[in-house]
This record gives C-alpha cells, sequence and structure tokens, in this order.
C-alpha cells in the first residue's frame, strides 16, 4: 500500500466530501428539493462553513472544514482515511440522527417511546402533510410546497 503524506490526503478525503455537499446544493432545485431527496439549505452550508459568520464562505472556511472534517473521519491519526473510517463516521451519525428522532418522538421524556408515543408523532408527522386540512394526503400535497422552504425539524427547535 502506498502511503501518501497527511495533509494531502486527508485534504483530498475532505474536500470530495465537502464538495458532494455543496454540490447536492446546488443541483437542488428552487427551493432546495431535488426529487425524494434535498441537499442541505443554504442556511445549513454557512451554519456549518461560515465560521465567522459574515453570510459567505472563504477558501480559508472550507480549508479549515476540509482539514476538521478529515481529522474526524481519520480516527487513528495515521493521516490515511480508510473505508473503514468513513463507514464508521457514517454509523455514528446514523445513531445520531436515530438518537435525536427518538428523543422528538419521547413525548413523556423517559428515554423509551411507548407505541402510543410512536403512533402520535407519526399522526403529527403526516399530519402537517395534509396542508388543506381535509384529513387526507393527495398526491400534490406529497409534493413540495412553493415557496419559501418551511425549517426542518431540527432548524425550528
Amino acid at each position: 500500500m502506498t502511503h501518501l503524506s497527511r495533509t494531502p490526503v486527508a485534504a483530498s478525503a475532505a474536500a470530495v466530501l465537502l464538495l458532494a455537499s455543496i454540490s447536492s446544493s446546488a443541483l437542488a432545485g428552487p427551493h432546495g428539493h431535488k426529487g425524494p431527496h434535498r441537499g442541505p439549505s443554504p442556511e445549513k452550508l454557512l451554519a456549518r462553513f461560515d465560521s465567522n459568520q459574515d453570510g459567505q464562505i472563504s477558501q480559508a472556511e472550507i480549508d479549515a472544514a476540509t482539514a476538521a472534517k478529515a481529522q474526524a473521519i481519520d480516527s487513528n491519526g495515521d493521516g490515511l482515511i480508510s473505508a473503514a473510517e468513513v463507514e464508521a463516521q457514517r454509523e455514528a451519525r446514523r445513531r445520531q440522527r436515530q438518537e435525536e428522532r427518538l428523543l422528538r418522538a419521547d413525548a413523556n421524556g423517559d428515554g423509551q417511546v411507548s407505541l402510543d408515543e410512536f403512533s402520535q408523532h407519526q399522526r403529527d408527522r403526516l399530519s402537517r402533510l395534509d396542508r388543506d386540512g381535509d384529513g387526507l394526503i393527495s398526491s400534490e400535497e406529497l409534493r413540495p410546497p412553493r415557496g419559501p422552504r418551511p425549517p426542518a425539524p431540527e432548524e425550528a427547535e
């Protein structure tokens, strides 16, 4: 196996991840939607990368975010990012999102979701799709709404 220096490998790997994140947003439709998947909103991109909060993302901020991301992925600190390290980071993020969803459904705050809490949470989520309040979810209501994009649940909380 050829070993490359730490900085170029880390920067390259993180740059790929960063560009994938930015390009998915850039390819999104007018409200951040592109079919069933949406990229991060401009607000999320700014929150993630605009470290001096001037409303713009500079090359220095991209470089800093790239280095931090690469360092976070390179869990053993060897200057190389392996597929196992990428998968471990993805799995950790998946577990974190799952725990956050659990907390949103846990109405009584006991750290567990009862069947009643789960059912209510699902009803609440689906009722938000029923934009005309008729008790039915039409194919039109399943399409993204026109106009300003409403905040995602984690942005609203």
